[in-house]
Parts: C-alpha cells; structure tokens; sequence
C-alpha cells in the first residue's frame, strides 16, 4: 500500500513540474482539459489500486487471524462415545438409564466452536495440501450474503469460502447428498484461485483429497472431476426426487472431466463441489468435484 500512495504521489509531483516548465507556453483550452482528464483518471486509477491493495491485506489479516485460531485450539474430544447416561434423582438412587444415539452424544470440535465464538455462520474449514485453500467455511441464509463480506461480516472484495444455504452444514457424511462450496477468484492468490492448479493433470493427480472439518468431524474427498463450463449447465443441484437423478448428475461430472478419471459414483456416496470464476470465456466456471472416501 506504501509503495502505491508513493508512486501517487510521485505522478503528482512530476505534473506539477511539467505544469510549471510549460508556464509560459499557450495550451488552447480543448487541449487543457483533456488534460485535465487525463490527469483525473490516471489519480482515480492509482487509487483504486491504493483501494484493492488495502481491501486484500485487510481480509488477509482476518484470514491469519482465522488461521491461528483453527491451528490453536486442540480438538482432545472423540467424535463418538457410545453408553449410556444415569440420572440421579437426588437422593443418590439411580431413577433410570437413557440409551443415546450417536448423533446426540458427539462431541463438537474445540476448533469450530472457537471461530463460531467469532462469528456464528462459521459452518467448518476447508483445506487442500499444496495449495493456498486453508480457509473458514460460512453459511448465511442465502449465497449473497458473504460473497463480498470476509468471515466476520466485514466488507471485504475477496469474501468468503461460502457453503451453499441449501446444504447441511454437519452432513458431510450423508449418502445421496450433494454439498457446494463457492470462493472467488482472487488475482492475488487467495481465496479459491489456487483451484486453477488442478487444470494442469500432474498436479491434479497428485494432490486429489480435499479435507473438510465440520462441527463435529474431519472428512476426506477424493477428487474425481474438473473441468470449466457456464451457468447454463445447472451443475448446482441440491434435491434429488429419486436417488438415480443423484447418480445421473455424477456421471454427467465424470463425463465432462479435463482429465481422465475411472471414477464410479454410487447413491453411498456424497458429493464435494467446488467452485470459482475462471476467465477463458464469459460467465466462465471452474469446477471440482470429489467424493467423501472418509
């Protein structure tokens, strides 16, 4: 941000300088504010700039943020502790015994509830070896709301990783089911542009796992699809009436894949969708898909 308020300043300065050289030269007037113009947009411009530059390092400083936080907390609970619970009734004898099942007496994870201390729409966090994607997942009432707020709500251009509304956010393990993350495309780096990696197969196929943790647990995807397509390609689904329209999705994925994949999907499994702008042509997508493999 310095160097650009510099190079601002800079540009002004030598205006000014030229402005005073040519003090005794005649400048008609049509070519004065042409000038003028000139001058205004290139100020406008740099400022801008100035504008982007500290509108990234704010939302990189929240995401550093989010990062310690996830790295700090210790997750020491088990996911699952089967059991029963004995209730006292006061008296030191024992009233009855309740039999739970496994979704009741799973403990959350301590790095969740720390960021949902923050904010409360963190829904889980995202993490993709050999890549920048190492980030909170959020969750609103609709996909709108974070698209240009960071993971406090704050304003921010790059927004957030966001989980589709339509999703649960603690069913990654639920068969049939179809979850949906969306991140910008972020010139810098950041956010999801780190997906544009998997265009090219060597990487993809070296780094194919998608980790996913949720309130409760950590989830694997392997991925098995990537390719780029448009809007007109409703490759967003979430409802599925009959579970053969789930399966027919996921070979249309696999059909539509840039690189080579022997992958087979069956209503067992759940489906990871990633998703970002990409700039080949006009309302481009990037697309990654992976199933939960555990």
């Amino acid at each position: 941000m310095n160097r650009i308020k510099k190079h601002i300043e800079t540009i002004i300065k030598r205006i000014k300088t030229r402005s005073s050289n040519n003090k005794n030269k005649t400048m008609p007037g049509a070519k004065k504010i042409l000038a003028g113009i000139l001058i205004a947009m290139v100020v406008f411009s740099l400022y801008n700039l100035y504008d982007i530059q500290r509108d990234r390092s704010a939302n990189q400083r929240t995401i550093d943020e989010a990062q310690r936080i996830f790295s700090m907390s210790d997750s020491t609970s088990e996911n699952l502790n089967n059991g029963s619970d004995v209730l006292n009734n006061g008296n030191g004898d024992i009233e009855r015994s309740i039999e739970y099942n496994e979704e009741l007496i799973r403990e959350p994870n301590q790095e969740i509830l720390s960021l949902k201390e923050r904010n409360e729409d963190v829904v889980g966090w995202i993490n993709i070896s050999n890549t920048n994607i190492d980030y909170p997942i959020v969750q609103a009432e609709d996909n709108s709301f974070y698209h240009r707020r960071d993971w406090l709500g704050n304003s921010s251009v790059p927004g957030s990783i966001i989980l589709d509304y339509r999703n649960s956010a603690i069913d990654f393990n639920k068969p049939t089911t179809h979850s949906i993350i969306y991140g910008h495309h972020i010139r810098d780096g950041s956010m999801f542009q780190n997906l544009m990696k998997f265009k090219d197969y060597e990487f993809y196929e070296e780094n194919r796992i998608i980790e996913i943790t949720d309130l409760y647990d950590t989830h694997r995807f392997e991925i098995f699809s990537a390719y780029i397509t448009t809007t007109e390609f409703y490759f967003i689904q979430t409802y599925f009436a009959l579970p053969p329209l789930f399966t027919n999705l996921a070979n249309e994925f696999i059909e539509r894949s840039m690189h080579p994949t022997n992958a087979e999907i069956t209503t067992d499994d759940h489906i990871l969708t990633l998703v970002t702008c990409t700039y080949e042509y006009d309302d481009a997508r990037f697309v990654v898909h992976a199933r939960r493999i555990d």
